[in-house]
């Protein structure tokens, strides 16, 4: 686990002057995610590390000393396996610029330190999960409506709508927010964060691919989680796209037709054959295996609604594309009449 300040730190520092490794980025962004305690505090760092790189840095002589005998006495504690982080010798300034940042919120935190021990109570928390083929809707303690897809999970913690409005989501998910100007509807999905006060939209975010939201009315923040400077607002009828190396690409959609897996119809227009079979196979639950990769490659136009069973899918998505299915070895199999 990576539980040991000064490993946080580093890594907090090698992000914040751009020098992180991918999997460096992968660690950090988990422990991050991990916890409500762990953004704020990344956070804190974030905000203060903005406002200190005005000007040239020049650590007071005790700043070192005063961190050296804090990290001794975290390290004296009993502590799980740690991951290791080689500091590399041109990072010295910097990281002593976390550290300096990084004391006074801890001395003035007690919440974040004491998550550091052993002994720490973590809050309790509620965690919906659907199955393959299942989906469920929900109403949250502040009259927010989830309608959680397969395959998925929503989790908060029990003090939801105390004082936040915090939400974990793994998965697709379509929320219709309730309105609260003074608590911020926030939802942390993948890598990203998305921050509203009343509204309704649609994230989806199935590791490994790329984070996804489409809006349907109102107007929402979408940020990568680790870097809140990386935002774009999005409005009704607009789809933003995080991608895996954390660039943000928004373009116009049809709301409508990106929510449909709600409404138990899908519904194409010269869409590619390769996201036809993807929805099918998430749908039914069902392997389907193309013969020639070409066939992928098709543009296609019709619909299907869940109802439907599986043979009859595959003949109306064959028929219109010229192509055959038959079942064999446990799987469907399309390919070239």
């Amino acid at each position: 686990m990576l539980d040991n300040l000064d490993n946080i730190d580093a890594l907090i520092a090698r992000k914040l002057d751009g020098t992180l490794t991918q999997a460096e980025q992968a660690a950090l962004s988990e422990w991050i995610a991990a916890d409500a305690t762990h953004l704020s505090y990344y956070q804190s760092i974030q905000e203060v590390w903005g406002l200190t790189g005005r000007t040239q840095w020049a650590p007071e002589p005790d700043v070192s000393d005063n961190w050296m005998k804090f990290q001794s006495k975290l390290q004296a504690q009993e502590r799980p396996n740690e991951l290791k982080v080689v500091h590399k010798a041109n990072n010295k300034r910097t990281w002593l610029r976390v550290a300096a940042i990084a004391l006074p919120i801890l001395i003035a935190t007690p919440l974040i330190y004491n998550h550091f021990k052993p002994s720490a109570v973590e809050v309790a928390s509620t965690t919906i999960r659907t199955a393959n083929g299942e989906k469920k809707t929900l109403q949250l303690a502040d009259g927010t409506t989830v309608h959680l897809n397969e395959n998925s999970s929503l989790a908060y913690n029990n003090d939801f709508n105390t004082a936040k409005r915090n939400i974990q989501l793994t998965g697709e998910a379509f929320f219709d927010v309730a309105q609260n100007d003074t608590k911020p509807f926030a939802v942390t999905a993948g890598r990203s964060r998305t921050e509203v006060l009343g509204t309704s939209f649609n994230i989806k975010a199935y590791h490994p691919q790329p984070v996804e939201i489409a809006v349907t009315s109102g107007k929402v923040a979408f940020m990568a989680e680790t870097n809140a400077n990386n935002k774009v607002v999005l409005t009704a009828g607009h789809k933003g796209i995080l991608q895996l190396d954390e660039t943000i690409t928004t373009q116009p959609i049809d709301a409508p037709v990106f929510t449909q897996w709600r409404e138990m119809r899908f519904t194409y227009h010269k869409d590619p054959f390769s996201k036809v079979i993807n929805d099918v196979e998430k749908t039914f639950g069902i392997d389907i295996e193309v013969s020639d990769a070409e066939i992928l490659k098709t543009d296609y136009n019709g619909l299907f609604t869940t109802q439907m069973k599986v043979p009859e899918v595959l003949e109306v998505i064959t028929i219109t594309t010229g192509t055959q299915w038959k079942f064999e070895n446990g799987k469907y199999i399309i390919s070239h009449r």
